[in-house]
Formats: C-alpha cells, structure tokens, sequence
C-alpha cells in the first residue's frame, strides 16, 4: 500500500488547465489613494450635476425639482437627499460627495 497521494502541483501562471483558475493580479501601476478619491468625486460631481433634472422612477417618474414644488414631493425629495448623506457619511472623507449643493439647488435646506 501507497501513503496518501501527494497534493496537485500548481502550473506556471499563462498555463491552463481543466479546472484550474489563477488569482487575478494586482494592477503594477494602482493610482494612489488620493488620485483615486479624485477620481470618484469627479464621478460623482458629473453624476449629481443632472440629478434634480433627471426623471426618477422613485419619484413617479418626475424629476428632484418637479417633484419639490409640492409639499409632498419635498419630501420624498429630501428623503433620498437624507439617503445619500447617510451614504456618503459612511465614506472615507476624500470620496465624499457634499449633497448639500443639492438641498441648495433644490431650495431644501435641512
């Protein structure tokens, strides 16, 4: 009798094989942690700048700024402008996005 047979050996990395998959590596040049934060308020400045104009299925299909012209509008509007804050309050402070550019533009102020 034979002891257990010894583990599979790992292929070179580019080799391929029935079942084998390798980890996907680390990008050589990853941008710093600063850039990055950048990165994504840039996005997020881009994406919030037509927010109050955009149709939005939550609020029956209209627009922030439509819907904040009636009392019960303004306040679906400021519960998702609450929404985004709790969000971006759970984020490190170089990725935040300040939603009260918003509630300014959309004339709630909190």
């Amino acid at each position: 009798m034979h002891g257990p047979a010894p583990p599979p050996r790992s292929r070179a990395l580019g080799s391929s094989g029935a079942g084998e998959h390798s980890p996907p590596s680390e990008p050589e040049d990853e941008l710093p942690p600063e850039v990055q934060q950048r990165l994504v308020r840039d996005l997020k400045e881009r994406h919030y700048a037509d927010w109050p104009d955009q149709p939005l299925p939550a609020l029956g299909g209209k627009t922030p700024r439509d819907a904040a012209r009636t009392r019960r509008g303004r306040a679906q509007v400021d519960l998702l402008l609450r929404q985004f804050e709790h969000s971006e309050g759970s984020l490190p402070p170089g990725e935040r996005f300040d939603i009260s550019d918003l509630r300014a533009q959309l004339r709630l102020q909190k």
